[in-house]
């Protein structure tokens, strides 16, 4: 019954699209976690043809519950977002294959967007995007493509993307958020995956909880690594983000960018290894509430932070810090802090290698 079930669709898929002489979609010999067989398209992996709209029918037309294997170390042209929308325990497998889009594209065309969806799981999959001056030397930033995300993540739950490479996009690596209106997305993880030359940000958080971005390397964004910005809506919030055992380099702007509208709480920093850059975090709720419980320990950098008005690590109205065991050098004769905290409570700032700064912390005021 199970096997009828995922068939009759393909079947369909086949007399409504290109005919049954070239079915979308064929066993692909192997076996999901569950015993049951994978599909996989049939559609060109040469990229030699753009397959957006045949890989669109291709996944609509399987039913949840369903792993796709792409064709081992196949190139897709994809010159459209490959949405996955209301879906749910559906796992696509990439076989080290590609998502490659050549033409520039509009401000919306992220590679793969999964929206108001549950169980998506995308793993060993590349995408490449058409930016060709990507990253953080030479690339303008270009505001009217600036949503060419890698992955789009919008307004769904238990989300894993393991083993992605994503690179040379206008947009940001990772968008983790909700669609207007919608719930947050809650449940993410990003592991093990390899990121490389934005026209954006790193990983960006928007409207989300419980995301977790672990054992990832991240180079070349164009502007912070990691963006936790909830926007004015109402009811926006950044909730329980942890960013650990990362390697991170050449990011130009900040580390953890925060300063933005709305809560961004519970967020934990841990064990990330940056190279050429700084480990700056600016933190700060523009319409002036107070922010809660952050926790940055066990990081290092090698570039020596040299900003003379700030510390490294910048607090704005934060109740519940906790910055420990960092190392961050500081360029000499600068008169900086490693922290400066403004307005906050519950600060405990200790065993920090600050070297060259006149202290571990500035506490400005309280709450």
């Amino acid at each position: 019954m199970k096997t009828r079930r995922l068939v009759m669709p393909v079947l369909l898929l086949c007399l409504l699209t290109a005919g049954c002489l070239y079915p979308p979609a064929i066993p692909s010999g192997k076996l999901d976690s569950r015993g049951l067989p994978t599909w996989t398209p049939t559609m060109d992996s040469t990229g030699a043809t753009d397959v957006s709209a045949q890989m669109a029918a291709f996944v609509a037309g399987l039913p949840d519950g369903t792993t796709i294997d792409l064709t081992p170390g196949g190139r897709y042209r994809m010159e459209q977002t490959l949405v996955i929308a209301g879906r749910k325990d559906l796992t696509i497998r990439g076989n080290g294959a590609t998502f490659v889009a050549t033409t520039p594209g509009d401000l919306m065309r992220a590679s793969v967007r999964i929206a108001d969806s549950s169980g998506i799981t995308v793993e060993d999959l590349r995408v490449v995007g058409a930016n060709p001056l990507a990253g953080a030397k030479d690339q303008i930033y270009r505001p009217e493509r600036g949503a060419q995300h890698g992955i789009d993540v919008n307004s769904s739950t238990d989300v894993a993307l393991i083993g992605l490479t994503v690179t040379d996009t206008y947009g940001d690596f990772v968008y983790i958020g909700r669609r207007d209106g919608g719930p947050f997305s809650d449940g993410v993880l990003v592991q093990g995956s390899t990121f490389a030359r934005s026209g954006r940000q790193g990983i960006t958080v928007t409207g989300a909880r419980n995301v977790i971005v672990e054992t990832s390397s991240i180079t070349e964004p164009k502007r912070s690594m990691f963006d936790f910005e909830p926007g004015r809506e109402a009811g926006a919030l950044v909730s329980n983000v942890t960013i650990r055992n990362n390697v991170g380099s050449n990011g130009p702007l900040l580390f953890v960018a925060a300063e933005g509208h709305g809560p961004v709480d519970h967020i934990t920093i841990q064990g990330n290894h940056l190279t050429g850059m700084t480990a700056n975090i600016a933190l700060e709720d523009l319409d002036g509430g107070m922010r809660y419980d952050w926790n940055v320990r066990d990081n290092t950098a090698d570039v020596p932070s040299g900003n003379q008005y700030y510390g490294t690590m910048r607090f704005v109205r934060i109740s519940g810090l906790v910055v420990t065991r960092n190392t961050q050098p500081m360029k000499p004769s600068r008169g900086m802090y490693g922290v400066v905290a403004t307005n906050s409570c519950g600060v405990n700032v200790s065993g920090n290698s600050f070297s060259n700064s006149v202290g571990q912390v500035l506490l400005i005021g309280s709450c």
